[in-house]
C-alpha cells in the first residue's frame, strides 16, 4: 500500500489491531519494501516483521535449455511471500501434501500439473489422477492421461502403474539402478489416500467382512 506523506511503518504497526479487525484476520503486520510501498502481511498465522525461510529453495531453477525433461529437477510451483519464484524437484521423489480442508492442497496439485505442461506435451510425462471424491480432479479431465474415480478403477490403475514399473525395472536389470526420464514417466496424483486405502481394504475383504469383490482380489494381495 502507498502511505500518505508523513506516515511511517511504525505508525501502521502501532495500529495493527485496528487493521486486524478491519481485515477480519487474527494477525496483521506492516514492513517497508525499499520502494516507497508498505507491505501488508495478514492472515491466520503470525508473520515476523522480516520473514526468513528455513529452507530457501528445495531446488534451484534449471538454466535455460531445450531439454524439457530438465523441469523435473525444478518445477515452478509458486511465489514466496517476497514474490520470488519457488521451485520443487519431483524427479526421484515422492511428494505428500497434507493439510486441513481449505488449506490449499489442490493448489499444489494443479500448480504441479500446469508446471509440467510442456513436459507432458513433449511426451516426457504422463499424468495419472486418482479421484475418490470425484470432484477434486474431474474438472480438469483433459489434463489427465489416465483418470479413475471408482474403487475398481483406482485399484486397476494402481496395479497398472506397478506393472509398468516392474517392466521398466526388467529393462534396466543388470544395467542400471535408476530409471532416467528420457522415456515417458508416469506421475500419479492420489487425492485422499486414506479414503482410497480404507475402501480398497474393505473392498478386498480386509475391513468390514469379506465381500464378493474381496474374494476376487484375494489372490492379488499379500499382507505382512
Amino acid at each position: 500500500m502507498y502511505p500518505f506523506a508523513g506516515q511511517t511503518v511504525e505508525e501502521y504497526n502501532k495500529h495493527a489491531d485496528a487493521f486486524t479487525l478491519a481485515f477480519n484476520v487474527p494477525y496483521t503486520a506492516f514492513e517497508p519494501t525499499g520502494t516507497g510501498i508498505i507491505r501488508v502481511r495478514c492472515g491466520a498465522v503470525q508473520v515476523p516483521d522480516m520473514y526468513t525461510y528455513p529452507v530457501e529453495q528445495l531446488a534451484e531453477p534449471v538454466p535455460a535449455t531445450t531439454d524439457v525433461a530438465a523441469v523435473l529437477k525444478a518445477v515452478p510451483m509458486a511465489r514466496t511471500i517476497d514474490s520470488r519464484p519457488w521451485y520443487m524437484p519431483i524427479e526421484e521423489n515422492h511428494v505428500l501434501i497434507a493439510g486441513r480442508t481449505g488449506s490449499g492442497k489442490n493448489s499444489w496439485t494443479w500448480s504441479l500439473v500446469f508446471g509440467l505442461a510442456e513436459a507432458r506435451k513433449a511426451g516426457v510425462v504422463r499424468l495419472w489422477g486418482l479421484d475418490p471424491k470425484k470432484v477434486e480432479l474431474a474438472f480438469g479431465r483433459e489434463w489427465w492421461d489416465e483418470y479413475a474415480d471408482t474403487v475398481e478403477g483406482m485399484v486397476e490403475l494402481l496395479e497398472q502403474a506397478v506393472n509398468d514399473l516392474l517392466e521398466r525395472n526388467k529393462q534396466i536389470q543388470g544395467k542400471a539402478r535408476k530409471i532416467t526420464c528420457a522415456a515417458s514417466a508416469a506421475l500419479e496424483f492420489l487425492r485422499n489416500a486414506g479414503e482410497v486405502e480404507g475402501k480398497y481394504l474393505q473392498d478386498i475383504g480386509l475391513l468390514g467382512g469379506e465381500t464378493q469383490r474381496g474374494q476376487q482380489h484375494a489372490n492379488k494381495v499379500e499382507v505382512s
